[in-house]
């Protein structure tokens, strides 16, 4: 965890910042995914969400991304070496996910 400076002057004792390993910044600078190259209307850009899971997360944990749509929050958290959990109704996409994963080495899945 982060060293927190502050809190540490004020009671005498080391202190660490729980939850984000960082502080998330105000804006990001990346590309939106181009619409022709989208398998769902709201995915996010990768670089965007691995950006995002760098700050919050740290190597070997788990990531659950509950409403999974286009599955790049799950491919960003294998390729960044951390476990994940994706949930998606839409049969639709989850055969897009597949897709997404197919062929990728660290890829495991299973369907219920």
């Amino acid at each position: 965890m982060r060293y927190d400076e502050k809190k540490s002057v004020e009671t005498g004792s080391d202190c660490y910042m729980s939850g984000c390993k960082g502080m998330l910044p105000t804006e990001f600078d990346v590309q939106a995914v181009a619409r022709k190259d989208r398998i769902h209307q709201s995915e996010l850009p990768i670089s965007l969400c691995e950006q995002i899971l760098d700050f919050v997360t740290y190597e070997g944990e788990v990531v659950l991304d509950s409403f999974v749509g286009s599955g790049v929050v799950g491919e960003a958290a294998l390729m960044m070496k951390r476990n994940c959990i994706l949930i998606e109704i839409l049969k639709e996409n989850v055969e897009k996910i597949k897709n997404r994963f197919e062929g990728k080495t660290w890829s495991q899945m299973v369907e219920c």
